[in-house]
């Protein structure tokens, strides 16, 4: 599906905009987002298709069966590992398989009282090594100082400081994998391009250049989640996974945090498997040959590739949209609450009073036209509301029914829907 900007008429009403689910980039659509995580095809987050910054609030657990068909090569060493909002535990393994945890626990606002810039005294000498330049991290890089400090200069607590630094980089950086594109923090600065090796390096970049400690995390996407080689079996062609790069930031108080420069800040979705992250020897087995700078369908992708199959042996999750932010304003992310929220949100199940529907469309009326929100999975999820909402439930098979929803500022309120099957 995808954003639709052409008038569709449906009775009295016009319809201008009409929203769904894409795997890239779409404009800022101030009142509505509606969680990929509680999609079929849940993983990994994107957020292209949603109106600026969507806050997020649950867990999720999955469980992942990975298996070789040959023992000789073997699958990569995957580390147990854990941070405030990430846990990935290796349940158990031998010579054909690995089983695999992996938590999201987004339940309780990332709640750093730390104020920026960041007192000395809160930074241990032990971190101060995820302070300075490295390679391809150039700290000390003028131009990289001097957005940095324009970027925050509106901050007043490090939460604040760190989500603006995120902001900046998924609205101004254009993803670019060429094998012609430079990946250091300097060359994308200055190119605005970057695979996610170029948006983890700027990012860490900023961040230390106005004392935030950050440090590069190197992973994995499984197969079926839009990243690595194509690969053609029977005529259809699917992605076999492959390497992938995000950064953690150190918060006070609270301690370490993923963010993915390209789609969430304080968390990343389960579909991220860690392998290693530089500056701390979590997985000493690690396999560091794995090269990021390469295009996906050459060799190199890893044995973490290479004749391993996945299956996700159990999944359990409870999240919700719960507000929504305007920054950054065209290329939108996901994030943890950081602070009060901000607008009104309404959810609910939609039934036939017996069972839940699946599929359907909410329409949000402004006037004589509104903008269509499909639901999927029996529930509705109006965000970024405030005051009182005219809305028309729809869904094939079912009278429309129109239903007026008031929203107040800071406040999540559940309405549950029931709608009438056409014919009676």
């Amino acid at each position: 599906m995808f954003i639709d900007k052409t008038t569709v008429t449906s009775g009295r009403w016009s319809v201008v905009s009409r929203v769904g689910f894409a795997h890239h980039y779409s404009k800022f659509i101030l009142l509505f987002v509606f969680f990929v995580l509680l999609t079929p095809e849940p993983w990994p987050l994107t957020p292209e298709v949603h109106a600026a910054t969507t806050v997020l609030r649950g867990k999720i657990k999955v469980v992942y069966d990975l298996i070789t068909d040959n023992p000789s090569v073997g699958i990569e060493a995957i580390p147990s590992y854990s941070n405030a909002t990430f846990s990935q535990k290796v349940i158990s393994e031998d010579d054909f398989s690995k089983r695999v945890q992996v938590i999201i626990d987004i339940s309780k606002p990332l709640d750093s009282k730390t104020p920026f810039p960041v007192p000395a005294s809160a930074i241990s000498k032990e971190l101060k090594k995820f302070l300075g330049p490295e390679k391809k991290i150039q700290v000390d890089d003028p131009e990289i100082r001097k957005a940095a400090k324009e970027i925050t200069a509106k901050a007043r607590t490090l939460v604040e400081a760190h989500s603006a630094i995120a902001d900046w980089v998924r609205e101004q950086l254009t993803y670019d994998v060429s094998s012609g594109v430079k990946q250091d923090a300097s060359s994308v600065i200055r190119t605005k391009r970057g695979s996610c090796v170029g948006h983890t390096n700027l990012s860490i970049a900023l961040l230390r250049s106005v004392g935030i400690p950050a440090r590069y995390a190197h992973g994995y996407l499984p197969p079926g989640f839009g990243w690595g080689a194509t690969e053609e079996f029977w005529g259809v062609k699917i992605t076999r996974g492959g390497y992938h790069a995000w950064y953690e930031t150190y918060f006070p108080g609270i301690g370490w945090a993923f963010s993915d420069g390209e789609s969430s800040k304080n968390f990343v979705d389960p579909a991220h498997l860690v392998r290693y992250i530089d500056g701390i020897d979590i997985n000493p087995k690690a396999d560091k040959a794995g090269s990021l700078d390469f295009i996906a369908e050459e060799e190199g992708v890893g044995k973490l590739n290479a004749h391993v199959t996945y299956t996700v042996a159990s999944e359990e999750k409870d999240t919700r949209p719960i507000d929504q932010l305007p920054s950054p304003p065209t290329n939108p992310l996901f994030a943890v609450q950081i602070g009060p929220i901000e607008y009104g949100t309404t959810w609910g199940t939609v039934t036939d009073g017996k069972q839940s529907i699946d599929k359907g469309e909410v329409i949000l009326w402004k006037g004589t036209k509104g903008t269509v929100l499909p639901f999927e999975g029996g529930e509705y999820y109006l965000v970024g509301l405030e005051g009182e909402q005219e809305v028309t439930f729809r869904a094939k098979g079912f009278k429309d029914l129109d239903k007026k929803i008031k929203a107040a500022k800071g406040e999540i309120e559940r309405v549950d829907v029931v709608l009438e099957p056409k014919g009676e």
